[in-house]
Formats: C-alpha cells, structure tokens, sequence
C-alpha cells in the first residue's frame, strides 16, 4: 500500500535550446527533495558507485553519468531531454527501496522548461 505520493516541480530558462546546463539545474532542484540522495544525510548513504569515483553525493555522480556524452553547448532535442530525465529518476530512484514509482512530465513554455515530478513512496 502506497502511504505518500509526492508532486515534484524543477524549472530552468532555456533560451531557445536545451543545454546540458538546463538539466544540471534540473537535476540539482530535484535533488533538494531526498536528503539522503543529495548528500544532506551524510556520506552514509552513498552508493558505492559514487564512493569509487570521488563523488561526494549521489546526486552529482548520478548527474556525472547521465550526462557524461553531451557536450556543454550541443543542443539537446525534446525526445533526448525526456530519456536523459527518465534515466536520471529511475536510476536514482531505482537505488532506493524507499519509492515504489515514479512518472514525470515536461513542458516549455515562454523559454522555461518545467518538469512534474510524481514519485510514489512505501508504507
């Protein structure tokens, strides 16, 4: 039985093109949701992963090996944005038996690209 779902909202300016700094911003306001995730816990609970290669939280690991083959000025196309975003939430929520699913969304509107956020969690 699900005791909690949980809405989650990021938003970054676009300025015409999605960039890999949009979803660092992205990824980095979502991140602010779990404690244990973006390091506000302590070291432990960093993933072993993280731990081999020097990162301090999983969150910037996880950022690291997501966006690792896009390039600071390649402009990223909507279908590419969505994969990049479901690669981000599934594996970091993949690694935590504390949620039980999670969905998303995006949108742009007036250059801002917001991402929903809709993450279930156990009882």
């Amino acid at each position: 039985m699900l005791s909690e779902t949980t809405v989650w909202v990021a938003d970054t300016v676009i300025n015409d093109h999605i960039k890999k700094v949009n979803l660092i911003n992205i990824f980095e306001q979502l991140a602010t949701h779990d404690e244990d995730f973006n390091g506000g816990n302590g070291d432990e609970y960093l993933w072993n992963s993280a731990k081999e290669k020097g990162f301090e939280t999983n969150s910037d690991y996880l950022t690291d090996e997501v966006l690792k083959d896009i390039t600071d000025d390649e402009e990223i196309a909507q279908d590419k944005v969505a994969k990049l975003i479901d690669e981000y939430l599934s594996k970091w929520t993949g690694n935590d038996d504390y949620y039980s699913g999670v969905d998303f969304d995006f949108i742009i509107r007036n250059n801002v690209l917001f991402v929903a956020v809709a993450v279930a969690k156990e009882n």
